[in-house]
């Protein structure tokens, strides 16, 4: 992705909370010290408002992975995996 800055935004306000609930430690000020971007799917037709996710691999602890699950264009669910 050439923006990742940009592409951790549409997920911040459910990956930080599930993140730091997971970890037990707060979040970073810079989401690249614990986390890298390492997937996406896209949507059919590329219509935002269908299902897609964007994944995340935490780069602490046990590498788990951090799927964010978007509806409607908006981030709705975490899960995570590893």
């Amino acid at each position: 992705m050439a923006m990742p800055d940009q592409t951790f935004s549409l997920v911040q306000s459910v990956l930080v909370p599930a993140f730091e609930n997971w970890s037990k430690t707060h979040f970073p000020k810079d989401w690249r010290e614990v986390l890298k971007l390492s997937g996406l799917s896209v949507p059919v037709d590329g219509n935002n408002n269908l299902l897609w996710e964007l994944s995340f691999e935490a780069k602490v602890l046990n590498k788990q992975l951090f799927t964010c699950r978007f509806e409607s264009g908006k981030p709705v669910q975490v899960e995570i995996s590893g």
